[in-house]
């Protein structure tokens, strides 16, 4: 038996262009605001963790991951996981580990 294979339509040039320049006018946002909030050394972190949610609402804004309720509620409660895990735990890797791995439980 034959296998086909299906060829995936890309997207159009404008529609591509348009993303990119969302997500770089988006990101850059935040890392201006990041930059005056928590100074230019931190910032690159705070912007960096901004690129996954910025695939998302520019690159595949109809995914469930990228609804209101799921992108506000998973960044606040992973940010209140990280800080928590920052505070309670002395070491960084430990902390950044545990930050990651407790995120994911509490965002299911």
């Amino acid at each position: 038996m034959k296998a086909q294979t299906q060829i995936r339509r890309g997207t159009s040039l404008r529609t591509s262009s348009i993303t990119a320049l969302g997500a770089f006018v988006g990101l850059l946002a935040v890392a201006l605001i990041s930059r005056a909030v928590v100074g230019s050394a931190d910032a690159p972190y705070i912007a960096a963790y901004m690129g996954a949610a910025a695939v998302l609402i520019f690159a595949a804004p109809h995914s469930p991951l990228c609804q209101p309720w799921a992108l506000i509620v998973g960044h606040v409660s992973s940010a209140l996981v990280g800080v928590t895990c920052y505070k309670l735990i002395p070491d960084a890797l430990l902390a950044s580990v545990a930050a990651v791995a407790l995120a994911i439980f509490v965002m299911q």
